[in-house]
């Protein structure tokens, strides 16, 4: 009952549903969507981690099938965070030297990411009252699980 409504109210919409971190679906969940891409003629994207990618790609199992047939798209996204974006972000807040903002965009490519260099920048501006120095970048470092 409830999926008959979801799809009544998605059919001609023009929406696109969004899925984040795709890859801890289950079967069950990727069935549902299937179902709601097929009837309501929506557009989905199915945003994840290279776990999502092989099971709807990589390994063609018989019943990811289905799934992989409907696949209009398909892109993996390198992990590589780029200066210009790490820049948008500080900038946002705070004016940084050139050997802070190399520093956060190193922290950003690492596996915590953009999420791990936004704590680092946060606790430094708190710590260094406003002014983010390599001094204060050093000091908390030690402050963050890594």
């Amino acid at each position: 009952k409830q999926m008959r409504y979801l799809i009544d109210i998605l059919k001609g919409s023009g929406r696109v549903i969004i899925i984040d971190e795709a890859q801890h679906l289950s079967y069950r969940a990727l069935e549902s969507l299937r179902t709601i891409y097929d009837e309501a003629h929506i557009g989905m994207i199915l945003s994840g981690n290279q776990v999502i990618y092989d099971r709807l790609h990589g390994r063609r199992e018989a019943q990811f099938a289905q799934f992989f047939s409907r696949v209009g798209i398909s892109r993996f996204l390198s992990n590589s965070v780029s200066v210009e974006d790490v820049e948008m972000r500080v900038n946002e807040v705070c004016t940084i030297s050139g050997d802070c903002m190399e520093y956060l965009v190193r922290v950003a490519n690492t596996p915590g990411g953009v999420r791990h260099m936004v704590k680092n920048l946060v606790l430094a501006l708190n710590f260094g009252q406003g002014k983010v120095t390599m001094e204060v970048l050093h000091k908390v470092k030690g402050f963050l699980m890594l």
